[in-house]
């Protein structure tokens, strides 16, 4: 037998899930308030929103594929400081 859910709880978890969607697509949301603030329509709102997320998703690939090619460019005195600051970053010393 479960537990019943309350419906208190039920709007925490929506308000989290919304707050949770809103931090990810923070782009997105941003290039629907100014579409709107411009007075567009649906369809052009979605547009910006579609045309953000994927500038977005080109930044994070540009950023992955510059760390990686640093990474890759490290000397070893390089990779185990920055090995370090990672494990105290992470609370391992």
């Amino acid at each position: 037998v479960s537990p019943r859910i309350s419906p208190q709880d039920t709007t925490r978890y929506a308000a989290l899930m919304a707050w949770s969607i809103l931090q990810k697509h923070e782009r997105a949301l941003e290039a629907i308030a100014a579409a709107l603030e411009e007075g567009a329509g649906l369809a052009t709102c979605l547009e910006a929103a579609e045309a953000a997320e994927a500038g977005r998703d080109e930044a994070e690939r540009a950023a992955a594929d510059a760390r990686a090619e640093a990474l890759a460019r490290e000397t070893p005195q390089e990779r185990a400081a920055r090995e370090r600051e990672e494990m105290a970053a992470r609370g391992r010393s």
